[in-house]
């Protein structure tokens, strides 16, 4: 699950479009020669692709059953410190097990969590819902009105996908309201603004959706009313695509802050009521965390000057909400709250009524400070008690200011701690158990230098023996896309499959994350895409020039933005890699547009209709790039049916071009899970064991 500073990036990056790219004018669709282009529908013969080589793939690669069912149990016991979210005075979690699969959401209050008289009440059963509808049904979001927070809008999702289908929830007697508030299936955004409106955005007819089949307006639905009939109260403006909106807790109430996109460096803010719309004066381009003590907490993309006051790239601001409505801020009514160092980059903010942390990461390692906002509209920085470990800011207890942190690392458990701000101190919630014998294993923090001379982070973690061998079976994950950062993280199956057997594992923080701050996102977009794969390639080399492996015992995975990456990797030093594995991945960059959410995609990496883009990526789409002359490392593509963010025609075709070319490929698409790849922890345990039965086969462990 993505932290909420990166759910925050992803959703600032994911609503993004091409009309204010420097080419106004856009070509027509250009046609391409593709002997695989019959894998783009689900007919007969795509499903008799699928049929075929996910035969094959389970032959190879789940030849052993008592593996996915220890990998299972796995997962099943790692389910008990399952991620929990507030909402008001509640703390929900999803709890699955081989029982329930699709999972059970349960609730007590936050103040419970951590006793031993904490009582978890169900609210809804998956498996039992799903079975009663005869509809897969999974938890993607719930949201409450405050600040009680007994009225709820729950988000279900279809077979684990993005679109979600929404229904009122009444939490005291823990079922769905009937002639409640109902809103079909549908990428849907909610929030509540008073227990009979909402405000909905979600296509209900010709002209409510834009770039990628996502909404362009907001609606204030009544109760009883028909969605067609609603107000609309806010609506994308020219030259914007798409548009955002978000309950936050404030006072004893919520606001609800709308935002709307046209490109990475540029979004604007605003506070939407029933009543007209407030634009909210902010830099060019900023990321919204909250409201603390009448401020509203933004962080800079793009540098603002307000006076004498100055918002670098990455920093942290406050903007008094009574400049809600002006042309521009006043600059005592702005407040300076955290300055970014050049080592270092913000991974996620947490905003309450009685102060402010800010988890921050220092060369990837996350570490956290405190600051508020006093009496007299002072910044005030707060000594807390130390926390230890990698540190992850996880949720917020608005009222009350309290913070759930999470500490873990490759190789310590998950704890979780409950920390007070008033009281400066923080008790343990829970922790996690052990999954794997970590004695004799060791991590560190090593640095690549990529071609232009940018030193690139990436950790290794092992047994010591396994470190000191020079030809240890190696796995490199990285991601490089959206501004999204990954750090230190206990892995409960890695751990068993791979590191326990001898095995080294790799994590690259690559530039096109967000490791080191806006820029180190900005310097792979579009054309510069090359970047990413140029610093990939370096640490992949610099494990072997260190000699912790050789290339034929090194292998590398990833999803998603991954898949252009790898394949990338995999067209400019075919030889480097031993084997690649790939979840759900994007490949065919001159197509991507063309299906679901893609064309919501072209900032972060051009439009190929229009032309100077198509020929940058001409040259950079992995999928038009293959050839017949060379050899591939061995390939194992994992993607689902129901993945409506990434079409799974990409890893389809994929899978089906480097086949035709005489490569060795293993192909498994999965009927559910969406973009995830799974939707229940069977399914996850699917695609681990078969890519970690993959990589010992191919890299000899």
């Amino acid at each position: 699950m993505l932290s909420f500073a990166n759910f925050m990036k992803w959703i600032f990056f994911l609503y993004v479009s091409c009309l204010l790219l420097s080419c106004s004018t856009t070509d027509r669709d250009y046609k391409y020669e593709d002997n695989f282009s019959f894998l783009e529908t689900p007919d007969a013969k795509t499903q008799n692709f699928i049929k075929t080589h996910n035969r094959i793939a389970k032959e190879s690669l789940l030849s052993d059953p008592s593996r996915l069912k220890e990998n299972e149990s796995i997962l099943v016991s790692s389910q008990t410190n399952p991620r929990m979210t507030f909402v008001g005075p509640y703390v929900f979690k999803l709890e699955k097990n081989k029982r329930n699969p699709r999972g059970r959401l349960l609730f007590t209050a936050i103040d419970k969590i951590g006793q031993r008289s904490s009582v978890w009440k169900s609210a809804i059963d998956f498996d039992r819902l799903s079975a009663k509808e005869k509809i897969k049904w999974s938890f993607s979001k719930i949201d409450c009105l405050l600040p009680e927070a007994n009225s709820c809008l729950v988000h279900l999702s279809k077979d684990g996908g993005d679109k979600v289908e929404v229904r009122e929830f009444d939490l005291r007697k823990r079922r769905f309201v009937k002639k409640g508030f109902r809103v079909p299936i549908g990428f849907t955004k909610t929030a509540w603004i008073n227990p009979s409106q909402i405000m909905v955005a979600t296509n209900v007819g010709d002209g409510t959706v834009g770039s990628g089949g996502l909404a362009n307006q907001v609606r204030l639905i009544s109760r009883g009313q028909k969605l067609t009939a609603g107000k609309i109260i806010f609506g994308l403006q020219p030259d914007y695509i798409s548009l955002y909106f978000q309950g936050h807790p404030y006072k004893n109430s919520q606001l609800v802050i709308g935002s709307q996109f046209a490109s990475e460096k540029k979004n604007d803010f605003w506070v939407l009521t029933s009543a007209e719309p407030q634009k909210i004066p902010t830099p060019k381009a900023s990321i919204f965390y909250g409201i603390h003590n009448d401020y509203l907490v933004f962080q800079c993309w793009t540098p603002w000057l307000v006076g004498a006051k100055r918002c670098g790239k990455g920093d942290l601001i406050g903007i008094h909400i009574d400049q809600a409505g002006s042309k521009q801020a006043s600059e005592d009514k702005v407040i300076v709250l955290y300055k970014a160092r050049p080592e270092s980059s913000i991974y996620s903010v947490g905003v309450s009524s009685k102060g402010i942390l800010v988890n921050y990461l220092e060369n990837v390692i996350g570490k956290i400070v405190g600051v508020k906002i006093d009496s007299n509209q002072k910044k005030q920085s707060l000594r807390l008690r130390r926390l230890s470990g990698h540190l992850r800011l996880q949720e917020v207890d608005y009222r009350k200011g309290r913070f759930l942190v999470g500490s873990q690392d490759y190789l310590n458990p998950a704890r979780l701690s409950l920390f007070d701000i008033d009281e400066n101190k923080a008790s343990i919630v829970k922790t996690q158990e052990a999954s794997f014998d970590s004695k004799g294993m060791t991590y560190q923090q090593l640095w690549a230098t990529a071609p232009d001379g940018v030193k690139i982070p990436y950790f290794v973690v092992g047994k010591k023996k396994a470190l000191a061998s020079g030809n240890a079976p190696t796995i490199v994950f990285s991601y490089g896309g959206f501004g999204i950062t990954y750090t230190p993280k206990y892995d409960s199956l890695l751990g068993k499959n791979w590191l326990e057997k001898g095995g080294l594992y790799v994590q690259a923080g690559i530039r096109g994350g967000g490791e080191f701050g806006p820029d180190w996102h900005k310097a792979a977009l579009r054309e510069k895409r090359v970047v990413a794969f140029d610093d990939l390639i370096a640490v992949l080399k610099d494990l072997v020039i260190r000699k912790l492996t050789t290339k034929s015992k090194l292998g590398a995975y990833s999803g998603s933005n991954g898949g252009y990456l790898l394949g990338g990797v995999m067209v400019r030093e075919p030889n480097l890699l031993k084997a690649v594995a790939l979840k759900v991945p994007l490949f065919d960059m001159l197509n991507f547009h063309r299906f679901l959410a893609g064309s919501s995609w072209v900032s972060e990496y051009g439009d190929p209709r229009v032309s100077k883009d198509r020929a940058f990526l001409e040259r950079l789409s992995p999928y038009q790039n293959l050839s017949k002359k060379v050899n591939y490392p061995s390939t194992f593509v994992y993607t689902s049916s129901s993945d409506d963010r990434v079409h799974p025609s990409h890893a389809r075709k994929m899978a089906a071009k480097l086949l035709d070319y005489g490569s060795e490929v293993y192909f498994y698409e999965s009927q559910e899970g969406g973009h995830a790849g799974a939707a229940t922890l069977k399914q996850q345990a699917y695609w681990e064991t078969m890519m970690f039965q993959f990589f010992q086969l191919k890299l000899g462990l």
